[in-house]
């Protein structure tokens, strides 16, 4: 099984991961100006969890086992793995710990630092700031976990319930040993703002990058449920974080799926596997480190933009992407993050993605 909208058995998660034949992994960009202790040779046979590069006490480990090697093309950092065999899943079966509360209690030193070492001994990264998560809960700021998310929410409630002495936890663990401001467990973002900017049938991911940016500046860290949930499975359970959640919206059933990625995989071969009309029109990579959610849907030819400026709209870092189509005013590329959002909410289904590769390939030229 590749996608689930059944009752989800939390106990054991490898039904829900899918194999792929290679990973392509994008090294995150917070690396590119760092000096990283790499602790392989390439190309090399690697094994699952394996440590990649060491930077500080920051570990970047293998998903599989396979032969690994490195790719550079202008600003693309790439370790490519080819997978070896295809029964190499293993220690997913979740092992519930009858004393949750006791657990750090048998480790000496200073219960922050312990936290923290299993974060980055573990791998775990912030999509939302792009940096080590152990880095972003350094910071002197009140700090919101968002519980769910408006496309998977069964998903999310089912979790945390299985997951709810883990949750009790770590909200005493971090209000005692942390220097929040505050530590909130806050069920959506709408209850976290406490303002109906979320219309139902907007997307969530859309509003949470959009409000992510207006509050980067200001004394507040907000953390999605997939972010979350890697925190808590490095630190009570030692799982590296290799994989993540990934919601699909499959646009011609209407239809929200998920699976467990690893990093690296490419989206192309899930859609082959599922009886939809979606596409993919090129190699689209899962990157754990920037993503959370993906759409795919069948492009229409010969549509036309309507100038409904709903791309502008979402937009969080305001690069005019109507301009690509209406010729007033310019397209920003350099603030440009490609994050697709603009893609996805095209009313026309126009590929603005493909236009966007154009011309930050034409920056890139203009460089050299």
């Amino acid at each position: 099984m590749i996608f689930s909208k059944k009752k989800t058995d939390f106990s054991n998660l490898n039904q829900f991961i899918f194999l792929p034949s290679f990973l392509r992994m994008k090294i995150p960009s917070f690396f590119y100006d760092k000096e990283l202790k790499f602790l392989i040779d390439f190309p090399e046979r690697v094994q699952q969890n394996q440590v990649i590069f060491q930077y500080n006490n920051f570990y970047f480990r293998s998903p599989l086992s396979g032969i690994i090697n490195y790719e550079s093309s202008n600003d693309q950092k790439y370790l490519v793995l080819k997978i070896i065999g295809r029964n190499q899943i293993f220690n997913y079966k979740i092992q519930k710990k009858n004393d949750i509360s006791g657990q750090f209690h048998k480790e000496s030193g200073d219960l922050k630092s312990i936290i923290l070492e299993k974060i980055n001994h573990n791998g775990v990264f912030s999509f939302e700031y792009h940096q080590p998560l152990s880095d972003v809960l350094s910071k002197n700021k009140k700090i919101v976990f968002l519980l769910t998310d408006n496309l998977i929410p069964d998903f999310w409630k089912e979790i945390w319930i299985y997951l709810k002495k883990e949750i009790e936890n770590l909200d005493s663990i971090l209000k005692n040993n942390f220097a929040f401001q505050s530590v909130d467990f806050s069920p959506n973002l709408r209850s976290f703002f406490k303002q109906s900017f979320i219309e139902e049938t907007k997307l969530f991911r859309y509003e949470y990058i959009r409000y992510l940016f207006q509050l980067k500046d200001r004394d507040i860290i907000v953390l999605t449920p997939v972010t979350l949930l890697a925190l808590i499975y490095a630190i009570y359970y030692d799982e590296p974080f290799t994989k993540s959640v990934v919601v699909f919206k499959d646009y011609s059933t209407k239809q929200f799926f998920y699976s467990f990625l690893y990093h690296g995989t490419n989206l192309g071969d899930i859609i082959e596997k599922q009886n939809t009309n979606s596409k993919i029109d090129d190699l689209l990579i899962y990157n754990i480190y920037e993503n959370y959610i993906f759409h795919f849907k069948e492009k229409i030819s010969n549509s036309v933009c309507t100038l409904c400026f709903q791309c502008n709209h979402y937009c969080p870092v305001n690069a005019s992407p109507v301009s690509l189509f209406d010729n007033q005013g310019s397209f920003l590329k350099e603030k440009c993050i490609e994050c697709g959002i603009c893609d996805e909410i095209c009313e026309s289904n126009l590929d603005i993605r493909s236009l966007i590769k154009q011309e930050k390939m034409k920056l890139v030229q203009n460089e050299i």
